[in-house]
């Protein structure tokens, strides 16, 4: 039997309290994160604090952790330009966030790499940094190194201002003090022969200071492999138990934007979009899953398609704070890039990205793997507010004939209090 929860939102009834769960029974080993530094940091999120942004590491790193790391964009007090002497005088900011942060990430040193301060006097602010936050708070801190600058990216530094950058990465990873991880990142992104615009911006006349898509994702993959170290792996949660009215096979092909595959629309206002005369079908598995299968039967270089379900509009309460999960499946061709994303549109408030759909070609070849994604909490704050939850997929196949899996395992809405 099933249960509704407005308008294509069904779960089962043995599962009802799972539906709507508080944000802390999701996961016994869900970490707090709280963020400091610069616009390395400030860049994980939008200026409004609303929608997660896919130049921040912290988006694929939950992605890729199913979850693990609780993050909410009010939790970051990165500020652009920072330097750390800034970041040291505004740490007790940290002691303002309740719940109480259960990790620190920092990125140091990017402002700092100038000469006008010594290394000694940026090392002692590091070190207070890390004394207030591991003793005072009696948090954890992740801290990663900066950006190892050197000529053949650019920009000019001098040899003082480069020795100096690298003696302070040697110093963060050099770090034995408990509660405190070091994570090596940037490496990958500057070694001999890749161009380093592929996972940092020129963005300031040469400087390669902010990562692309493609450099989040890789700072993500560092900070997992650190992480991992400390807390174990942990295998992404069981989110079958609930799904957004996927209840029927659908299938198309071509379609565009004003006119959508409407002979493809399902049980719960769930319709298949897709675009640039892809071919798509979508069937359920044995275990009740979508299976998308996508197929280009010519060369493409661009191609979207998106499960989209419209107007929920009953069985939420106003004041009520709710966020969205997905758990999906990607399986991709070699030459194949595919991204995905949730996106819950509400007409009075806004959009809630986790993972922007727009960013396919800072995704890995090939890429392969479970994401498990999830809005920022938002409140059904009007009387007339619709819920239009979409998951997105795009695909590059680089202009050869291809094809790419996509598994929706689930997507389901968490009340929070």
């Amino acid at each position: 039997m099933l249960h509704s929860l407005g308008r294509g939102l069904t779960c089962a009834a043995t599962n009802t309290s799972s539906q709507l769960s508080p944000i802390a029974s999701i996961d016994s080993a869900l970490k707090t994160v709280a963020l400091i530094g610069d616009s390395i940091t400030s860049q994980n999120d939008s200026s409004n604090k609303q929608e997660f942004t896919s130049q921040g590491y912290m988006t694929w790193l939950n992605a890729l952790t199913g979850q693990r790391y609780y993050y909410d964009p009010s939790y970051n007090l990165g500020a652009s330009g920072q330097a750390i002497a800034s970041t040291l005088s505004n740490i007790t900011d940290l002691a303002a966030l309740s719940p109480a942060p259960d990790l620190v990430f920092y990125i140091p040193f990017a402002n700092d790499i100038t000469g006008s301060r010594s290394y000694a006097d940026l090392i002692a602010d590091l070190d207070a940094i890390i004394a207030y936050v591991t003793g005072t708070l009696g948090a954890k801190m992740v801290i990663g190194t900066p950006l190892p600058r050197t000529q053949d990216n650019g920009n000019g530094l001098t040899t003082a201002q480069q020795t100096l950058s690298n003696n302070l990465r040697s110093y963060i990873m050099s770090l034995n003090v408990s509660g405190v991880t070091p994570v090596n990142i940037y490496d990958n992104m500057t070694s001999t022969g890749d161009n380093p615009d592929t996972y940092l911006f020129d963005d300031e006349g040469g400087k390669y200071l902010h990562p692309t898509p493609a450099g989040a994702y890789q700072i993500a993959l560092d900070m997992k492999d650190a992480l991992d170290n400390v807390f174990g792996t942990n295998a992404i949660p069981d989110m079958s138990i609930c799904a957004l009215g996927l209840n029927s096979d659908l299938s198309g092909t071509g379609g565009s934007e004003s006119s959508p595959l409407t002979s493809a629309q399902v049980a719960d206002n769930w319709r298949f979009y897709s675009y640039s005369g892809l071919n798509g079908t979508v069937t359920k598995t044995p275990e009740g899953h979508q299976f998308i299968h996508v197929s280009y039967t010519n060369s493409r270089s661009f191609d979207l398609w998106e499960l989209q379900a419209t107007d929920i509009t009953s069985g939420f309460a106003l004041g009520d704070d709710y966020y969205m999960e997905a758990e999906i499946k990607i399986l991709s061709s070699a030459n194949v890039r595919t991204a995905a994303c949730l996106e819950p549109t509400l007409n009075a408030s806004g959009s809630y990205k986790a993972m922007s759909p727009y960013d396919v070609n800072a995704w890995p070849l090939g890429f392969s793997g479970t994401l498990h994604l999830r809005t920022p909490i938002f409140t059904i704050s009007s009387s007339d507010t619709t819920i239009d939850p979409i998951v997105w997929a795009q695909m590059n196949s680089l202009g050869v004939t291809s094809n790419s899996h996509v598994v929706i395992k689930a997507v389901r809405m968490v009340k929070v209090n």
